[in-house]
This record gives structure tokens, C-alpha cells and sequence, in this order.
């Protein structure tokens, strides 16, 4: 009898699988967890009215002698429900099966443009992968970061776009373009205000700033939000924003995504704390500290901070399926089904489909082999991350001849 074990990536944002069951003698077929970060949005090709020119450059090119083809790229615009553009400049990024890769910001009117790459160009941390057990279990984990890079390939179809910025939920985007050359239009990323907490998207700090403190906060924001972004400079002013006005809660989270840029991991931790603590209430620096948690290994501490921040923003998908992730690695494996549960009964499933991963992975861990079957055919009902489903269909395959199922 075989054990088969989930390898998976995480990169919500968020995370897909690379290797799955692995063979061992002895014990019962146990699967993995869950990634995340899966689109299931169609998109239609849209052309936004004024794309920007990307110049011809290496990525995208050809390959060996031959012609010289045009770079491919992407262009597009983000948008909130209501039409506008996003209330500040955010980063595109691109999941094509191994975590969230930064592309580019967009511009004042929301609009982007860029070359798809892998490289982590912009602040993005690669930690690398991270093996682990759920609490008294044989079913074995491998968790990698949430933002690491991973090789795009030379199609985009299974490619999905996104943005983060607190305070919003942002749908995912399906590109459904081969990477031929050229530029292709994708549909509008929207992003949806979350209801029904009490954070907030800008500080009240902000107001008490005085005027050097705020000068220096926005000329640092600047070269952070430039398409090529000038981490060191970013980060030097905004330590003057900071030492001008300790309570600048906002600058301190700018601080902190400069201190990513030039991968100083604690340093950017330390001001994202700092944004937290001068500010309890503001969303800023939650993501980047649980994806933080989430890299360290730190489960305790992930699983507080999605706590603290559900209870400011109760909307959040990626919140709460951390949340799950954290209950799942510590043992809480009744908590992890629950928070895992609620997702399917608010409809986040679709675009979060490594739910139902989690959801099998619980009933799989009490030997509930048909209930863990259907909901593993719901992941491969989705259509997505091919390799992956054809390991999980081999052990669907296995559960029948073994009479599971």
C-alpha cells in the first residue's frame, strides 16, 4: 500500500503544486495542501484605448539564429467596481503556476503595461521551498513562499493576473493568449471594495504629519512607484519621513515595501510592525507581514495576523485561506476545514480552488475517501494546472483499485 504526498505551491495571492504524490511503503494514501491563487475569470480580450509602446527588448525574443521576433507583452488597466481607477498606484502580478511574480505598476489612470517576465524584478522575496507535517499525521506538506518567482515558459493561457491593495479584493484574471509576439489586451483587472470591517485603506496618522515628514513620504513614494523603482533612494527618504514623524504609519509601510525591493527581510519586517503599531487599524502593512509569516515558517504568528486582520477586513479571501493554511499546519485541523468551508459557502472557492484540496485533505485525514474524492474532482472539474490533475487523477485511479472508493 502507497502513501501519496502533496507537494504544492502557496503564492496568494498565491501558489501551485509542481510535484504531488510521492511513493512510500507502509501507510495509508494520504494527499497534500492546498496552493492558491487559481483564476477561474474568462477573460475577454478587451483593448484599453492608449497602450503604451514596450520597447524591443531580450525578454520575449527568440531564441537562437532566426529571425528576430517582437517582445510579447501585456497591457491592460485596473479598475475598482465602480469604474475608477485604483485610489493609488499598484503592482500587476502575473501567477503562471509557481507563485506571484511582480510585473510592473500601474500608472495614475490604472493603466499597465509590461514584458512578462520571472524574475523577481521588483519586491519579491524567494525563500524557497518548506517541507512539513500536519500535527500528529503522515501527510506530508512542502509549502513554499507566497511571492517567489517561477519560469513563465512560452505560453501564457494558464497565466493568471492580479493586484493587491488593502482593503480590496481583486479578481483574477485569466490570459488566454499563447506567448506568440506582440501585445495582447487583457479584460480589466477589478478590484472590489471589502465590506463590512472597520480597517482602513489610508492612515489618520497621515494628518498629523507635519510638512517635512509628508514631503519627504511623498518624494520617497515616487521612486518606489517608478516602472524601474529606485529602492535605495525610496527607502532613504522615507527613514526621514519616519525620524521626522515616528507615528507615520503609512510611510513606515512604504518603507517597509522599499526594504523588500533591496531584500532586507528584517528591516522590512521591523517597519511594517512599525506601520501596525502606529496605526492598528490601518490595512497597509497586513498582507506583506503574513506573506512574511507565511516564508518564515512562522505558523503561529500567521495565523494571528490573519486574525487580526479578518477581524478588520472580514471579506478577505486570502485572509481567511491562510488562516487555514496556519490551523492546518499547527493540527487545527476542525478550524482549517471550517475557515476552508466558509470559502465554498461565500463562492470564493472558484478562484481559490486549492479549497477544495484542503477540504479533501481533511476528510482524506479521517479516512473519508468518497467525500475526499468528490472534492478533489471539483479541483480537476476547474480545468486548471494540468499536471497537477493528471497526478491527482493517477490517485483517484489507485484510491479505486485499492477499493477506497
Amino acid at each position: 500500500m502507497t502513501a501519496l504526498a502533496l507537494r504544492i505551491w502557496l503564492g496568494g495571492s498565491l501558489m501551485v503544486a509542481t510535484s504531488l504524490w510521492s511513493q512510500r511503503p507502509q501507510d495509508s494514501p494520504h494527499s497534500g495542501a492546498p496552493s492558491g491563487g487559481s483564476a477561474t475569470t474568462a477573460v475577454e480580450q478587451s483593448k484599453p484605448e492608449s497602450p503604451r509602446r514596450v520597447p524591443e527588448g531580450s525578454a520575449g525574443q527568440a531564441a537562437g539564429p532566426g529571425p528576430t521576433r517582437r517582445p510579447v507583452y501585456l497591457y491592460g488597466r485596473v479598475v475598482t467596481s465602480a469604474g475608477k481607477p485604483p485610489p493609488e498606484r499598484v503592482v500587476v502580478k502575473m501567477d503562471c503556476g509557481n507563485g506571484s511574480v511582480p510585473q510592473g505598476h500601474t500608472d495614475s489612470r490604472g493603466r499597465f503595461s509590461f514584458q512578462p517576465h520571472s524574475a523577481p524584478t521588483l519586491a519579491n522575496l524567494d525563500a524557497g521551498a518548506d517541507r512539513f507535517n500536519v500535527k500528529g499525521s503522515a501527510n506530508p506538506l512542502i509549502m513554499p513562499n507566497l511571492s517567489g518567482g517561477g519560469w513563465i515558459g512560452t505560453s501564457l493561457r494558464d497565466c493568471v493576473l492580479h493586484v493587491d491593495l488593502p482593503g480590496y479584493r481583486s479578481e483574477r484574471v485569466l490570459v488566454k493568449e499563447r506567448a506568440t509576439t506582440g501585445g495582447h489586451a487583457v479584460a480589466p483587472i477589478i478590484l472590489h471594495r471589502l465590506d463590512g470591517g472597520t480597517g482602513n485603506t489610508v492612515s489618520l496618522t497621515t494628518a498629523s504629519a507635519p510638512k517635512a515628514a509628508r514631503n519627504a513620504y511623498k518624494k520617497g513614494l515616487r521612486k518606489l512607484r517608478r516602472k524601474n523603482p529606485a529602492f535605495a533612494r525610496s527607502a532613504a527618504s522615507l527613514e526621514t519621513a519616519v525620524e521626522a514623524y515616528p507615528d507615520f504609519a503609512v510611510a513606515w509601510a512604504a518603507l517597509g515595501e522599499a526594504r523588500l525591493g533591496l531584500q532586507d527581510i528584517p528591516g522590512a519586517r521591523s517597519a511594517f510592525e512599525r506601520s501596525m503599531t502606529a496605526d492598528p487599524s490601518y490595512l497597509g502593512p497586513y498582507e506583506p507581514l503574513m506573506d512574511l509569516a507565511f516564508n518564515r515558517k512562522d505558523w503561529p504568528g500567521l495565523g494571528a495576523l490573519c486574525d487580526r486582520y479578518l477581524a478588520l477586513a472580514p471579506s478577505s479571501p486570502k485572509a481567511r485561506f491562510l488562516a487555514a493554511v496556519a490551523s492546518m499546519r499547527l493540527g487545527e485541523l476542525s478550524r482549517a476545514e471550517d475557515l476552508a468551508r466558509s470559502m465554498m459557502e461565500r463562492g470564493e472557492a472558484p478562484q481559490w480552488p486549492w479549497v477544495y484540496v484542503l477540504l479533501g485533505m481533511a476528510h482524506e485525514e479521517r479516512a473519508e475517501y468518497e467525500e475526499a474524492a468528490e472534492l478533489y474532482r471539483k479541483f480537476i472539474d476547474l480545468g486548471r494546472e494540468p499536471g497537477t490533475v493528471a497526478k491527482i487523477v493517477r490517485k483517484l485511479d489507485e484510491w479505486e483499485v485499492l477499493g477506497y472508493i
